[in-house]
């Protein structure tokens, strides 16, 4: 009986270079997706000797539709907004963001994340976090 040989299989190392980086940043788009956040609302930031303070626009956001989470170096944001008009209609045109969405800010690591308070009135959130007791600036070096 003659011995079978295993079949030879040919492979150009270009093409399959190009076809591991093409995996590859398939890969990484899908990852990207997966951690996409949806959009950042807009935002400012103050740091002054007391306290930092965050300023976030989130006009037609339901209070019961977003979350804060302050933690040492940073607040983190995210929710989500729903369309404003979910009815039938001939025509409808929206420039507004709508579904997820999510914010990360660095702050400064000497306030004290657990005096920090939040308010949320007419779609802007603002977010107080104070500085540390131990950490206050001392009256006289500030004269």
């Amino acid at each position: 009986m003659p011995s079978r040989s295993a079949p030879t299989i040919l492979v150009d190392v270009n093409t399959l270079n190009e076809r591991t980086q093409v995996e590859a940043t398939l890969v990484d788009q899908i990852q990207a997706l997966a951690l996409n956040p949806g959009w950042e609302p807009e935002y400012d930031l103050t740091v002054n000797h007391r306290d930092v303070r965050l300023i976030v626009d989130m006009p037609g956001v339901l209070r019961e539709n977003f979350r804060v989470l302050i933690q040492e170096g940073r607040i983190e944001l995210f929710g989500h907004r729903l369309p404003a008009y979910a009815g039938k209609a001939l025509e409808h045109t929206s420039t507004r963001r709508t579904g997820r969405f999510a914010l990360d800010v660095e702050i400064p690591t000497w306030v004290d994340p657990k005096r920090a308070f939040k308010t949320f009135e007419g779609g802007l959130l603002t977010v107080v976090v104070p500085r540390r007791r131990e950490s206050q600036p001392n009256a006289h070096a500030r004269q």
